[in-house]
């Protein structure tokens, strides 16, 4: 009876790598997947810097699919006017064929040419994670192209038919939209002088979800402006660079700010904004810069105060102020004028 199951267990154990075998056999089937690629939103807008480019334009794009237990690449296709494969229109419908299982795909659009040759010679996913671009790489170069990036995770099974999935192209950066008026209650005479971006990010992660800690902060030049009189009117102001860099501040000293300066009867004043990116549960304000975001201010010259009202809208919104102002104060903020421009003492409402 021992010797029986003696023989019992040997079969078993014959017969174990063969199961193991099947398995690996199965994983490693090849199957079709299609991407359908598209920018998001392929916007009638044009914010870009008149002569120097359109901001929804794709020149070149890469598509990186790695497998998302090993990390390592498995996939490395670039289309642009340099390689042998050129740039499709988008939308675009792309076919790749693959080992099935578990993927992490990335598109880039418009990658930094510097980046180029690093990005051809990726093995890994850690490798990529790395890789930052400066400003200099991207929104301050003519003709503009602004960076473009998106990750999915995918699950690759086996199948007659090719797998099919979509994926939208996103802006790598995010932008400032700003108007100004005079409270109507104001009877001063309030000229603008000028506004400033402070604490800047001169650079950030290639890929999305990986935010550098600690970026490099710098402040973009005064733009002087001489706007003289308000009125009761809103004007829209022109930042130099209007595409920034995420920031995802730690403290108030790393805030992004935009500094405006005016006088009101003759006597300066100024006064300091902190960008906003969202509210946190508590429906406080959540302080930085998004990518493929527009951060919208629209700020009012009271006596005492500089009255804030924050909206983020989608990058194709023509008419980001969805309500009548005054209705809802949830999204405002009084900054109050400063004497030390560098004072972060904000006023925040309901705190």
């Amino acid at each position: 009876m021992r010797y029986s199951y003696y023989l019992l267990f040997l079969l078993a154990v014959w017969l174990l790598p063969s199961s193991c075998s099947n398995e690996e056999e199965v994983t490693s089937e090849l199957t079709v997947l299609t991407l359908g690629v598209t920018s998001d939103p392929l916007s009638s807008l044009t914010y870009g810097i008149p002569g120097t480019g359109d901001e929804n334009t794709v020149e070149r794009m890469r598509i990186l699919i790695f497998n998302s237990r090993t990390l390592s690449l498995e996939s490395n296709n670039y289309y642009g006017a340099s390689s042998s494969n050129p740039m499709p229109s988008l939308p675009a419908s792309l076919s790749y064929t693959l080992h099935t299982g578990p993927k992490r795909i990335i598109v880039l659009g418009n990658e930094p040419a510097t980046l180029s040759p690093t990005l051809d010679g990726l093995s890994t996913f850690s490798d990529l994670q790395s890789l930052t671009m400066s400003d200099e790489m991207t929104i301050n170069t003519l003709p503009l192209r602004l960076p473009f990036s998106t990750a999915k995770e995918l699950n690759v099974s086996p199948s007659a038919l090719p797998s099919r999935t979509g994926i939208v192209l996103e802006r790598s950066v995010g932008k400032i939209q700003v108007q100004i008026a005079k409270d109507d209650a104001n009877l001063k005479i309030v000229d603008l002088q000028g506004i400033q971006l402070i604490n800047v990010p001169s650079s950030s992660s290639l890929i999305d979800g990986y935010p550098q800690s600690s970026p490099i902060l710098t402040n973009l030049t005064q733009q002087a402006l001489s706007i003289p009189n308000l009125g009761l009117l809103h004007q829209s102001l022109t930042i130099n660079t209007p595409y920034i860099y995420e920031n995802f501040p730690v403290s108030a000293a790393t805030q992004t700010i935009l500094r405006i300066w005016l006088t009101e009867n003759g006597t300066a004043k100024s006064a300091d904004v902190p960008l906003v990116c969202g509210t946190d549960p508590l429906g406080q304000y959540v302080y930085g810069v998004r990518r493929n975001t527009v951060s919208n201010m629209r700020l009012t010259v009271l006596g005492e105060h500089l009255k804030v009202e924050y909206t983020l809208s989608p990058w194709n919104e023509e008419s980001p102020w969805d309500k009548e102002p005054g209705t809802d104060d949830s999204n405002i903020l009084f900054a109050p004028w400063e004497e030390n421009p560098n004072d972060y003492d904000w006023e925040l409402p309901h705190s």
